[in-house]
């Protein structure tokens, strides 16, 4: 289920932006990065302090998994990030064959189609895919 890009951020890049770092907490562990290697299909492109934060390259963007201490713990309340698929209905299926945890599925706004899945550590990652115009 490769993503095809975080949420607007590729519409409203221009060629003078620096590429942008999106950033979740996460414990490190295997589990963890089973789940954002093996279910969301993501590629390492940059891995530091073993295993302590590693970097995902979506596009020309980052999504960053980071265990930096007590202060940014991981949380089911915390923040998100949204990463726009081509093929919504495809992904779904992909990730409830991987039996991911959703908090949620089958909303529809007036732009898009979303469902909310969960890492091992509880992080929210809004999946959706954008209407057509």
């Amino acid at each position: 289920m490769p993503p095809k890009r975080p949420l607007k951020r590729q519409q409203e890049k221009n060629e003078s932006e620096e590429d942008c770092i999106y950033w979740s907490p996460g414990n490190g562990h295997k589990t963890c990065t089973r789940f954002y290697e093996g279910v969301l299909g993501l590629k390492v492109s940059g891995e530091f302090g073993e295993g302590v934060w590693i970097e995902y390259e979506i596009g020309p963007d980052t999504l960053a998994i980071g265990s930096v201490g007590d202060q940014w713990k991981p949380s089911e309340d915390g923040t998100s990030v949204a990463i726009e698929v081509e093929n919504f209905d495809a992904a779904i299926k992909s990730l409830k064959q991987a039996n991911a945890r959703f908090a949620a599925e089958g909303i529809e706004s007036p732009v898009c189609w979303m469902a909310v899945v969960q890492d091992p550590d509880g992080n929210k990652i809004i999946i959706h895919k954008l209407k057509k115009a």
